[in-house]
């Protein structure tokens, strides 16, 4: 039994040293001292690209538009850019919306929304917190992931994720920041301290809670595998539909016409 449990902590301990490796290389090919939150940005989607893009195509600095085109009233001018935007390969119609020069990504189109910087601090989070906290008022179109395949931990909207490279924040204000924001968002990674903040409202933590020793409905602090365990939760809790229906911004914007 020692030698099966020191066998699977090896194997797991072992990829979750490639991905490090692999976001490591990617980032000291791709960072830029002069443009930090960039860099990040073209960092991320690079290492999702290899892992995952498969099934999504990922998108960098890019505003969302809902259905009922809403989005003007939720973002004030400029604040509606994400860093790192996934949408689902087989949307329905698989297209960058052209407006006035922005190019938006449908809401119903999309599979998560990531936030990464490379430091973590108090103002960064609470900025960071308040801008995915708007997410919670965009609502996704009728019908847009029919038929569909969905795992027991699916949640049934896009994954809100935060990731930085290093943190400058006392722990105990980034957890009581978190618990207080406990719905706005899903999963944090904290690269360089391997650590991982868990919503604990997702059947996914709730699935590990006793490994977690997790209080029913608190956040979780899971100190193992990050990065791998980011991949994890983020593919369970995820739909997989057969097609994507992102229809919905059309048929508003053709009865507004």
């Amino acid at each position: 039994m020692v030698s099966s449990m020191r066998t699977s902590s090896t194997i797991l301990g072992s990829i979750e040293a490639n991905l490090k490796h692999e976001f490591e290389r990617i980032r000291n090919l791709n960072y830029n001292q002069n443009t930090k939150g960039y860099s990040y940005e073209k960092i991320l989607k690079e290492f999702y690209t290899q892992y995952l893009g498969g099934i999504f195509d990922f998108y960098t600095r890019v505003p969302l538009i809902d259905a009922g085109l809403e989005y003007e009233t939720i973002f004030a001018p400029g604040e509606n850019e994400f860093d790192v935007v996934a949408t689902y390969r087989n949307a329905m119609p698989r297209m960058v919306l052209e407006v006035q020069g922005t190019s938006f990504i449908p809401y119903d189109a999309t599979a998560f929304i990531t936030e990464v910087k490379q430091t973590l601090t108090k103002s960064s989070l609470k900025e960071d917190l308040e801008k995915l906290g708007k997410l919670s008022k965009m609502k996704l179109g009728g019908n847009v992931h029919l038929p569909n395949v969905a795992t027991p931990y699916s949640i049934g909207r896009p994954i809100r994720i935060l990731l930085y490279y290093q943190r400058e924040i006392d722990e105990g204000v980034l957890w009581k920041m978190l618990e207080e924001s406990k719905d706005v968002c899903d999963f944090l990674v904290m690269f360089d301290q391997n650590k991982a903040f868990l919503n604990g409202n997702l059947p996914i933590t709730k699935r590990i809670v006793a490994d977690l020793k997790q209080t029913e409905g608190r956040s979780a602090v899971d100190q193992s595998y990050p990065l791998l365990k980011l991949m994890y939760f983020l593919t369970l809790s995820v739909e997989y539909p057969m097609v994507v229906n992102a229809w919905g911004v059309f048929e508003n914007l053709f009865s507004r016409k």
